[in-house]
């Protein structure tokens, strides 16, 4: 997917020379390093063992270069907009020596990893799936190497390091929501070594083009051209594949019906190429759907489920309509409630003179200073220094607040988009469902303004979530909405300690901005008969993009839904028939995509760590369906080392994220088929004069 947070998987990350990261204590040992290993010819055949077949080795153009990435082949599924994604990366030694490798892998927000294995005598050595912490011991006790600390950050390192034992298994890890983490060891003096990755992830569409993207200009890190490069896409598509475009120059796209196929070769190429990218247009007019289901059993079944987005209003880039909603309860007194007002001020810098802004001052009943939002123009110095004039009194109820928020902001105004700017710690007595309510009642995206200190960070972050919004926390910046929101160690800070200098202090206009483009909030699929549970869908998604639904279904049978979304704050609504197969073997993955939201879901909630209550039910759903969390890893290892850690035979390989090979567009059951929604009924929502709220 285009964007940095929906990236792919980044290319390979060990490189030579770079100084060891914290967590990486060298290994002392007593044992003789092992004698130094003649340097093959120039490119003479690799006979390690390290990949399934020798493959000659490429001359690195700089001798002191420790790894190279000799190839990088990527082969990718996609179907119904679900990506299949498996990554070869063959790394190779240029040096005499044993070195253990680490990178990371910075993935797409909804993607998850399904697979893992490293090569070593020929022989793929499938990674096992198991406790977090179980594979991590039987790692170090293996190889007697430390593994990594987890990192506070996503970001790219570089880690290539001198060993001295050779044993052969590899590791990998979820670091956060979208990095993952592994360990391959050993890569033995100028050998290869091949490390493979199997990852899936729903492709976003926007305009009702899809985009795909792998961010192959990340292979730069290693400071040396790829010696082989392969892309092989196949897009395969029940509504349709239409106009697929492949920038790279040389790719070769091939199209017929409802499927595509997208294929690059070449050696040598440099990572300053850019990302590889695919874009194609999805046959789902706005308001139709699709679906695909799975159920095998007597138990419940799974459906995936597409809705096509209504376009948008008004163009990308439109003025905003906000309401500064700022806590002036009690909990705010003092260093709190200014760093508050230093971030709500860097807000209000960020405005454009056409945007209109009104005030609300709360605690247990909200205050208006403004009747309604109006143009900033010369009243910026006034909206800059109001907040540092609140004091703090009385208890905090934030469902009042919003209410009247949306009250101020009135009705969606053409060529407009509404926001409202909440500062508060949300600490508050009141039921969260409540709170929840009150927010997806107004039908506005917040901008969530933590304290950055003694927050409730689980209700900061869903009503950022259920907003389509976006969390900060002064000191801390733009928090992920998908785990934990703070840093364990937050709360033992003293308060000034909780801000700190630099950008992370201060969201700029590129912040705003994202409020500015057209989107579509609210997204519902209404089951009255309550077949469907536990139904996930993204908070935001572009408009006229794709809304991907997923769900449990208690019994088979054909089922009344209704699909309910607002586009750019307009509530628009279609009647479907959704089709329950009771038996459907194929589409398997469907299910996991399911386990993936949930745990996803439950990994949100609370804080990952050893006190999470979710913990188990994380872990099952993960063994169950075969992905990786932040409590499971996957564990390579040889069956000799499994037998002298007494681990028993290696589990049968198992692929619940296959394509069945012999479906095609054409066979494919569609599940749901949208009853006949015109046009009409969209424009005449919008044409209704809905009377503005009263204020309160």
């Amino acid at each position: 997917m285009v964007g940095a947070r929906w990236a792919a998987v980044i290319v390979a990350l060990a490189a030579g020379a770079a100084p060891r990261a914290a967590g990486f204590a060298s290994v002392t040992r007593e044992e003789a390093p092992p004698a130094p290993v003649v340097r093959p010819a120039a490119g003479g055949v690799d006979q390690g063992g390290g990949t399934p077949r020798p493959l000659p080795r490429i001359e690195p153009e700089a001798p002191d270069r420790a790894l190279t990435l000799r190839a990088n082949r990527v082969r990718v599924v996609i179907r119904e907009q679900v990506a299949v994604v498996h990554v070869e990366h063959v790394l190779q030694s240029n040096v005499d020596r044993i070195l253990q490798a680490r990178y990371l892998l910075p993935l797409g927000a909804r993607a998850h990893v399904t697979g893992y294995a490293i090569w070593e005598q020929g022989v793929r050595l499938e990674g096992e799936l198991m406790d977090v912490a179980r594979a991590e011991d039987l790692y170090r006790r293996v190889t007697e190497q430390e593994v990594a600390a987890r990192p506070d950050a996503s970001g790219v390192t570089h880690e290539a390091r001198e060993v001295r034992v050779a044993r052969d298994p590899g590791l990998m890890r979820q670091m956060s929501p979208d990095v993952f983490d592994t360990h391959v060891y050993p890569i033995l003096p100028w050998a290869l070594k091949q490390v493979e990755v199997t990852y899936g992830e729903l492709v976003a569409a926007r305009d009702g083009r899809c985009a795909w993207s792998f961010p192959f200009h990340l292979a730069a890190a290693f400071g040396e051209p790829v010696g082989e490069v392969v892309f092989d896409v196949t897009i395969e598509d029940a509504a349709g594949v239409q106009d697929v475009a492949c920038p790279w120059p040389g790719a070769r796209v091939e199209q017929e019906g409802g499927r595509a196929r997208v294929r690059f070769e070449a050696g040598l190429v440099a990572g300053d190429v850019g990302p590889f990218e695919l874009t194609w247009r999805q046959g789902l007019a706005p308001l139709q759907a699709a679906a695909l289901a799975h159920r095998s059993g007597d138990g419940p079944g799974h459906v995936l489920v597409r809705v096509a987005a209504p376009p948008a209003t008004a163009p990308d880039g439109a003025p905003l309509d906000v309401v500064l909603a700022v806590d002036a309860s009690g909990s705010q007194r003092g260093p709190k409630a200014s760093q508050q007002a230093r971030v709500l001020a860097a807000v209000v810098d960020a405005l454009r003179d056409d945007d209109r802004v009104a005030r609300l001052a709360f605690d247990a009943r909200p205050t208006a200073v403004d009747p309604a939002p109006a143009a900033v123009g010369d009243r910026r110095d006034a909206l800059r220094t109001w907040p540092a004039g609140l004091t703090g009194k009385g208890r905090t109820l934030l469902a009042p607040a919003l209410a009247r928020a949306g009250a101020l902001l009135g009705e969606p105004s053409p060529g407009r988009r509404r926001l409202i700017v909440l500062a508060t710690d949300g600490v508050t007595e009141e039921e969260p469902d409540d709170v929840l309510a009150a927010a997806r009642a107004v039908g506005a995206r917040l901008l969530v303004i933590g304290s950055g200190h003694d927050d409730d960070p689980e209700l900061l972050a869903r009503l950022a979530e259920v907003t389509g919004g976006a969390l900060w926390l002064p000191g801390l910046g733009e928090r992920d909405l998908l785990w934990t929101v703070v840093p364990p160690d937050l709360l033992g800070r003293p308060y000034g300690e909780a801000l700190v200098a630099g950008d992370e202090v201060a969201p700029g206009a590129a912040l705003l901005d994202r409020f500015r483009d057209a989107a579509v909030t609210g997204v519902v699929l209404d089951d009255p008969s309550g077949t469907l549970v536990d139904v996930f869908a993204p908070a935001v998604v572009p408009a006229g993009g794709s809304i991907v639904f997923v769900a449990r279904y208690a019994a088979p049978g054909e089922r009344q839904v209704t699909f309910r979304a607002r586009v750019d704050g307009q509530p628009v609504d279609a009647a479907l028939t959704l089709s329950l197969p009771a038996v459907q073997e194929a589409h398997a993955f469907v299910a996991g995509l399911w386990a993936r939201e949930r745990a996803r879901e439950l990994l949100r909630r609370h804080p990952w760590g050893p006190r999470d209550p979710n913990r188990a039910e994380v872990v099952a759903l993960s063994l169950e369906h075969r992905f990786l969390t932040p409590y499971t890893a996957f564990l390579s290892l040889p069956d000799a080392e499994r037998r002298r850690m007494l681990l028993g035979a290696r589990p049968p390989d198992r692929d619940p994220w296959r394509f069945e090979s012999a479906a095609t567009p054409e066979a494919e059951t569609w599940a749901l088929i949208a009853l006949a929604v015109a046009a009409a009924l969209l424009l005449e929502r919008r044409r209704r004069a809905v009377p503005a709220r009263a204020a309160a």
